[in-house]
Protein backbone atom coordinates (compact mmCIF):
# COMPACT_ATOMS: atom_id res chain seq x y z
CA UNK A 1 0.00 0.00 0.00
CA UNK A 2 2.87 2.60 0.53
CA UNK A 3 4.84 1.39 -2.26
CA UNK A 4 1.26 2.65 -4.42
CA UNK A 5 0.96 5.83 -2.21
CA UNK A 6 4.63 6.68 -3.01
CA UNK A 7 4.23 6.38 -6.78
CA UNK A 8 1.45 8.10 -6.93
CA UNK A 9 2.93 11.13 -5.08
CA UNK A 10 6.28 10.91 -6.16
CA UNK A 11 5.61 9.93 -9.92
CA UNK A 12 3.13 10.62 -12.88
CA UNK A 13 0.54 8.89 -12.99
CA UNK A 14 -0.38 6.99 -15.86
CA UNK A 15 -3.97 8.07 -17.80
CA UNK A 16 -5.91 5.64 -15.84
CA UNK A 17 -5.21 6.66 -12.73
CA UNK A 18 -5.63 10.11 -13.38
CA UNK A 19 -9.10 8.98 -14.98
CA UNK A 20 -10.21 7.25 -11.87
CA UNK A 21 -9.06 9.80 -9.63
CA UNK A 22 -10.75 12.27 -11.29
CA UNK A 23 -13.60 10.79 -11.36
CA UNK A 24 -13.54 9.91 -7.65
CA UNK A 25 -13.30 13.49 -7.27
CA UNK A 26 -16.13 14.51 -8.96
CA UNK A 27 -18.36 11.78 -7.68
CA UNK A 28 -17.13 12.66 -3.76
CA UNK A 29 -17.52 16.66 -4.31
CA UNK A 30 -21.07 16.35 -6.01
CA UNK A 31 -22.23 14.15 -3.10
CA UNK A 32 -21.40 16.56 -0.49
CA UNK A 33 -23.11 19.04 -2.49
CA UNK A 34 -25.96 17.24 -2.63
CA UNK A 35 -26.03 16.73 1.11
CA UNK A 36 -25.20 20.66 1.87
CA UNK A 37 -27.89 21.04 -0.50
CA UNK A 38 -30.54 18.77 0.73
CA UNK A 39 -29.88 20.08 4.21
CA UNK A 40 -30.37 23.75 3.41
CA UNK A 41 -33.45 22.68 1.76
CA UNK A 42 -34.91 20.70 4.62
CA UNK A 43 -33.82 22.23 7.75
CA UNK A 44 -33.50 26.20 6.58
CA UNK A 45 -36.50 27.87 6.82
CA UNK A 46 -35.40 31.40 5.79
CA UNK A 47 -35.54 30.86 1.48
CA UNK A 48 -32.81 33.71 1.37
CA UNK A 49 -30.36 31.58 3.75
CA UNK A 50 -31.41 28.36 2.43
CA UNK A 51 -30.44 30.08 -1.18
CA UNK A 52 -27.06 31.35 0.19
CA UNK A 53 -26.00 28.17 1.75
CA UNK A 54 -26.81 26.33 -1.93
CA UNK A 55 -25.11 28.91 -3.77
CA UNK A 56 -22.16 29.25 -1.41
CA UNK A 57 -21.48 25.82 -1.56
CA UNK A 58 -21.93 25.43 -5.44
CA UNK A 59 -19.31 27.83 -5.82
CA UNK A 60 -16.66 25.98 -3.23
CA UNK A 61 -16.68 22.58 -4.51
CA UNK A 62 -16.36 24.17 -7.75
CA UNK A 63 -13.25 25.17 -6.75
CA UNK A 64 -12.51 22.51 -4.81
CA UNK A 65 -12.98 20.15 -7.79
CA UNK A 66 -10.90 22.21 -10.07
CA UNK A 67 -8.40 22.47 -8.12
CA UNK A 68 -7.54 18.93 -7.19
CA UNK A 69 -8.09 17.56 -10.95
CA UNK A 70 -5.68 20.49 -12.31
CA UNK A 71 -3.30 18.88 -9.43
CA UNK A 72 -3.62 15.33 -10.87
CA UNK A 73 -3.51 16.56 -14.07
CA UNK A 74 -0.76 18.44 -14.52
CA UNK A 75 2.89 18.62 -12.80
CA UNK A 76 5.78 20.68 -13.56
CA UNK A 77 6.95 24.31 -14.21
CA UNK A 78 5.66 24.14 -17.61
CA UNK A 79 2.20 22.48 -16.20
CA UNK A 80 2.47 25.05 -13.58
CA UNK A 81 2.15 27.76 -16.49
CA UNK A 82 -0.71 25.45 -18.20
CA UNK A 83 -2.59 25.10 -15.50
CA UNK A 84 -2.48 28.40 -13.84
CA UNK A 85 -3.79 29.97 -17.65
CA UNK A 86 -6.36 27.20 -17.24
CA UNK A 87 -7.73 28.37 -13.48
CA UNK A 88 -7.72 31.99 -14.83
CA UNK A 89 -9.80 31.15 -17.96
CA UNK A 90 -12.09 28.61 -15.51
CA UNK A 91 -12.31 31.72 -12.95
CA UNK A 92 -13.86 34.03 -15.82
CA UNK A 93 -15.86 31.59 -17.14
CA UNK A 94 -17.30 31.14 -13.18
CA UNK A 95 -17.64 34.33 -12.31
CA UNK A 96 -18.43 35.71 -15.98
CA UNK A 97 -21.63 37.65 -14.17
CA UNK A 98 -19.47 39.31 -11.49
CA UNK A 99 -16.57 40.99 -13.83
CA UNK A 100 -19.46 41.95 -16.37
CA UNK A 101 -20.84 43.89 -13.55
CA UNK A 102 -17.59 45.28 -12.52
CA UNK A 103 -16.98 46.16 -15.89
CA UNK A 104 -20.00 48.10 -16.36
CA UNK A 105 -19.91 49.82 -13.17
CA UNK A 106 -16.42 50.98 -14.40
CA UNK A 107 -18.09 52.12 -17.05
CA UNK A 108 -21.13 53.69 -15.38
CA UNK A 109 -18.73 55.92 -13.35
CA UNK A 110 -15.95 57.00 -16.29
CA UNK A 111 -18.58 57.77 -18.98
CA UNK A 112 -21.62 58.77 -16.93
CA UNK A 113 -24.97 57.83 -19.00
CA UNK A 114 -26.51 58.11 -16.01
CA UNK A 115 -26.45 59.22 -11.92
CA UNK A 116 -28.03 59.03 -8.78
CA UNK A 117 -31.22 60.69 -8.93
CA UNK A 118 -31.76 60.47 -12.72
CA UNK A 119 -34.82 58.54 -13.97
CA UNK A 120 -34.10 55.48 -16.23
CA UNK A 121 -35.64 52.63 -17.52
CA UNK A 122 -33.50 49.79 -17.86
CA UNK A 123 -34.34 46.00 -18.43
CA UNK A 124 -37.70 46.44 -18.83
CA UNK A 125 -37.77 48.56 -15.14
CA UNK A 126 -38.44 52.04 -14.44
CA UNK A 127 -37.48 54.10 -11.61
CA UNK A 128 -35.33 56.90 -10.19
CA UNK A 129 -32.22 55.81 -9.35
CA UNK A 130 -31.27 55.73 -5.36
CA UNK A 131 -27.78 53.77 -5.88
CA UNK A 132 -25.17 52.33 -8.18
CA UNK A 133 -22.87 49.93 -7.03
CA UNK A 134 -20.67 46.87 -8.23
CA UNK A 135 -23.24 44.48 -8.38
CA UNK A 136 -26.48 45.83 -8.34
CA UNK A 137 -28.07 49.17 -9.71
CA UNK A 138 -30.66 49.97 -7.28
CA UNK A 139 -34.30 51.89 -8.56
CA UNK A 140 -37.47 53.49 -6.52
CA UNK A 141 -39.58 51.87 -8.91
CA UNK A 142 -42.09 54.09 -10.66
CA UNK A 143 -45.48 52.91 -12.68
CA UNK A 144 -46.45 49.78 -12.58
CA UNK A 145 -50.00 49.81 -11.51
CA UNK A 146 -49.40 53.49 -10.61
CA UNK A 147 -50.32 56.10 -13.59
CA UNK A 148 -48.31 59.11 -14.65
CA UNK A 149 -44.96 57.33 -13.77
CA UNK A 150 -45.28 57.66 -10.24
CA UNK A 151 -43.32 55.94 -7.53
CA UNK A 152 -45.07 52.74 -6.31
CA UNK A 153 -42.71 52.61 -3.33
CA UNK A 154 -40.69 49.49 -4.14
CA UNK A 155 -37.20 49.30 -4.46
CA UNK A 156 -35.61 47.41 -7.55
CA UNK A 157 -32.07 45.60 -7.05
CA UNK A 158 -30.70 45.26 -10.73
CA UNK A 159 -27.74 43.66 -11.89
CA UNK A 160 -25.11 46.16 -12.96
CA UNK A 161 -24.48 43.71 -16.06
CA UNK A 162 -28.11 44.52 -17.42
CA UNK A 163 -26.79 48.21 -18.65
CA UNK A 164 -24.29 46.48 -21.26
CA UNK A 165 -27.15 44.04 -22.08
CA UNK A 166 -30.82 45.58 -22.37
CA UNK A 167 -31.55 49.01 -23.65
CA UNK A 168 -31.31 52.10 -21.48
CA UNK A 169 -33.49 54.81 -21.42
CA UNK A 170 -32.67 57.92 -19.29
CA UNK A 171 -34.96 60.74 -18.74
CA UNK A 172 -32.55 63.20 -17.69
CA UNK A 173 -29.58 62.75 -19.71
CA UNK A 174 -28.64 65.72 -22.23
CA UNK A 175 -31.82 67.32 -21.99
CA UNK A 176 -33.70 67.17 -18.47
CA UNK A 177 -37.23 67.58 -19.82
CA UNK A 178 -39.74 64.97 -21.94
CA UNK A 179 -42.35 65.91 -23.81
CA UNK A 180 -46.08 65.21 -22.71
CA UNK A 181 -49.20 65.42 -24.45
CA UNK A 182 -53.12 65.70 -22.86
CA UNK A 183 -55.90 64.67 -25.36
CA UNK A 184 -59.19 66.96 -25.05
CA UNK A 185 -62.47 65.53 -26.91
CA UNK A 186 -64.64 68.12 -27.26
CA UNK A 187 -68.34 67.63 -29.57
CA UNK A 188 -68.89 68.74 -32.60
CA UNK A 189 -70.94 71.09 -32.18
CA UNK A 190 -68.37 73.20 -29.75
CA UNK A 191 -66.57 75.75 -30.73
CA UNK A 192 -63.25 74.43 -30.98
CA UNK A 193 -61.68 77.32 -32.49
CA UNK A 194 -62.31 78.78 -29.69
CA UNK A 195 -61.17 76.28 -27.63
CA UNK A 196 -58.27 76.24 -29.09
CA UNK A 197 -57.42 79.40 -28.44
CA UNK A 198 -58.08 79.60 -24.60
CA UNK A 199 -56.38 76.23 -24.13
CA UNK A 200 -53.03 77.53 -25.56
CA UNK A 201 -53.56 80.71 -23.66
CA UNK A 202 -53.62 78.51 -20.62
CA UNK A 203 -50.68 76.29 -21.90
CA UNK A 204 -48.23 79.29 -22.31
CA UNK A 205 -48.95 80.85 -18.53
CA UNK A 206 -48.25 77.18 -17.54
CA UNK A 207 -45.25 77.31 -19.56
CA UNK A 208 -43.86 80.57 -19.55
CA UNK A 209 -41.93 80.08 -16.31
CA UNK A 210 -39.77 76.99 -17.41
CA UNK A 211 -39.31 78.75 -21.13
CA UNK A 212 -35.72 80.65 -20.61
CA UNK A 213 -34.36 77.65 -18.47
CA UNK A 214 -35.51 75.20 -21.54
CA UNK A 215 -33.95 77.45 -23.63
CA UNK A 216 -30.76 77.33 -21.99
CA UNK A 217 -30.50 73.30 -21.30
CA UNK A 218 -31.27 73.20 -25.01
CA UNK A 219 -28.26 75.22 -25.97
CA UNK A 220 -26.75 73.23 -23.78
CA UNK A 221 -27.85 69.89 -25.37
CA UNK A 222 -26.51 70.38 -28.29
CA UNK A 223 -23.22 71.05 -27.36
CA UNK A 224 -23.11 67.26 -26.78
CA UNK A 225 -25.13 65.83 -29.20
CA UNK A 226 -27.24 66.09 -32.24
CA UNK A 227 -30.07 67.17 -30.34
CA UNK A 228 -32.74 69.25 -32.04
CA UNK A 229 -36.11 70.63 -31.84
CA UNK A 230 -37.05 73.17 -34.17
CA UNK A 231 -39.43 74.34 -31.72
CA UNK A 232 -39.82 73.69 -27.67
CA UNK A 233 -42.93 76.04 -27.50
CA UNK A 234 -46.50 74.55 -26.84
CA UNK A 235 -48.41 73.83 -29.44
CA UNK A 236 -52.44 72.02 -30.03
CA UNK A 237 -53.27 69.46 -33.01
CA UNK A 238 -56.79 69.34 -34.36
CA UNK A 239 -58.19 66.05 -35.41
CA UNK A 240 -61.71 64.48 -35.80
CA UNK A 241 -62.15 61.32 -33.60
CA UNK A 242 -65.33 59.29 -34.42
CA UNK A 243 -67.21 60.80 -31.30
CA UNK A 244 -65.67 64.54 -31.79
CA UNK A 245 -63.36 67.06 -32.29
CA UNK A 246 -59.63 66.15 -30.43
CA UNK A 247 -57.81 69.00 -29.41
CA UNK A 248 -53.88 67.38 -28.38
CA UNK A 249 -52.19 69.60 -26.38
CA UNK A 250 -48.42 69.29 -26.25
CA UNK A 251 -45.50 70.33 -24.13
CA UNK A 252 -42.40 69.91 -22.06
CA UNK A 253 -42.34 69.26 -18.78
CA UNK A 254 -40.27 67.61 -15.94
CA UNK A 255 -39.74 63.83 -16.04
CA UNK A 256 -41.04 63.54 -12.60
CA UNK A 257 -43.96 66.67 -12.46
CA UNK A 258 -45.72 65.10 -15.35
CA UNK A 259 -48.40 63.94 -13.30
CA UNK A 260 -48.55 67.33 -11.08
CA UNK A 261 -48.06 69.64 -14.81
CA UNK A 262 -51.39 67.66 -16.14
CA UNK A 263 -53.24 68.07 -12.95
CA UNK A 264 -52.89 72.07 -12.71
CA UNK A 265 -53.61 71.69 -16.89
CA UNK A 266 -56.60 69.82 -16.40
CA UNK A 267 -58.12 72.01 -13.39
CA UNK A 268 -57.46 74.53 -15.87
CA UNK A 269 -58.86 72.81 -18.94
CA UNK A 270 -62.28 72.15 -17.02
CA UNK A 271 -62.50 75.67 -15.71
CA UNK A 272 -62.46 77.28 -19.23
CA UNK A 273 -65.02 74.57 -20.50
CA UNK A 274 -67.06 75.30 -17.71
CA UNK A 275 -67.17 78.76 -18.29
CA UNK A 276 -67.71 78.60 -22.41
CA UNK A 277 -71.76 77.41 -22.98
CA UNK A 278 -69.96 76.80 -26.66
CA UNK A 279 -67.85 74.13 -25.30
CA UNK A 280 -68.25 70.89 -24.20
CA UNK A 281 -66.56 67.69 -23.55
CA UNK A 282 -67.25 65.24 -26.01
CA UNK A 283 -67.92 61.36 -25.01
CA UNK A 284 -69.03 58.37 -26.76
CA UNK A 285 -72.14 58.77 -28.67
CA UNK A 286 -74.28 56.74 -31.52
CA UNK A 287 -76.30 58.56 -33.69
CA UNK A 288 -79.26 57.04 -36.11
CA UNK A 289 -80.62 58.75 -38.82
CA UNK A 290 -83.97 57.70 -40.60
CA UNK A 291 -84.34 58.33 -44.47
CA UNK A 292 -87.93 60.04 -45.08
Amino acid sequence: MRNVLENFVLFEPSLDRKVIFSLLILIGLFSINRIISYFAERNLDDIKMSYLVRKTSNYIIFFLGFFSISRIWFQGVQSLATFLGLASAGLAIALKDYIMDIGSWCYIMVKRPFVVGDRIEIGGSKGDVIDIGLFKISLLEIGEWVDADQSTGRILHIPTATFLTGNLVNYHAVFPFIWNEINVLLTFESDWRLAKKLFYDLLLEKTNPNESYIKQCMTHARKHHMVYFKNIDPTIYVAVKESGVQLSLRFLCSPKKRRAFDHELWEGLLTIIESQESIDLGYSTVRFYTKS
